[in-house]
């Protein structure tokens, strides 16, 4: 786990300090949007005049107008959400990469956010308690199921990264659930064979 995290920090560094630029093309670009990427959320004022700053702050933008439209519903929708259909209201029309034209936002870039639109503080706080219960106590004395811990370790950590900044689970065209879904699946399969050979050997 403390390599995975030294080796995606030290990704990090290799891409920030090699200065992509924002007009960059291809991989560059993509340096650019990872380089900006964890620091772009927290910004608190947007000049939407601005289209350079927008498009480079757009997630901040997103998480400003969230929690400014979540709380001013009140406390109990400040607790638990505005409901599963519940949308952003992002002031203006945009184009989005399936080719449509919205303004009613169902789910966020920042997933963390998507879920204080949907269910609230408590729903971000069961977001973050099942990505701890998903990583901690994972320990076997069998090799095959150590390897497979090893891969919902990162799963875990990926999720902290991919819910900030892609979505998390709420992306349409990934299919973490499933792959996360299948691993704990076979992990406890063999689990429960591992428990029968030691009953069995007993005997």
């Amino acid at each position: 786990m403390i390599t995975t995290i030294v080796l995606t920090i030290g990704c990090y560094s290799a891409i920030y300090y090699s200065y992509p630029n924002r007009k960059g093309k291809g991989i560059e670009a993509f340096f650019y949007k990872i380089k900006i990427a964890p620091i772009e959320a927290f910004k608190t004022k947007i000049n939407q005049d601005d289209w350079k700053e927008f498009n480079d702050n757009y997630r901040s933008f997103e998480n400003i107008i969230t929690i400014r439209q979540v709380t001013s519903n009140g406390w109990f929708t400040t607790l638990f959400g505005k409901g599963l259909g519940s949308t952003v209201d992002i002031g203006r029309e945009m184009w989005t990469n399936d080719g449509e034209l919205i303004r009613y936002v169902p789910a966020l870039h920042n997933a963390y956010m998507t879920m204080f639109l949907k269910s609230g503080l408590a729903g971000v706080f069961l977001t973050i308690l099942f990505i701890i219960i998903l990583t901690r106590n994972l320990k076997s004395e069998t090799e095959e199921i150590r390897y497979i811990n090893y891969l919902i370790i990162g799963t875990g950590i990926f999720l902290i990264l991919s819910n900030w900044v892609f979505m998390g689970l709420y992306l349409k065209l990934d299919n973490k659930s499933i792959f996360l879904g299948f691993l704990l699946c076979y992990r406890e399969l063999l689990l429960k064979e591992h428990r029968l050979s030691i009953k069995n050997n007993v005997k």
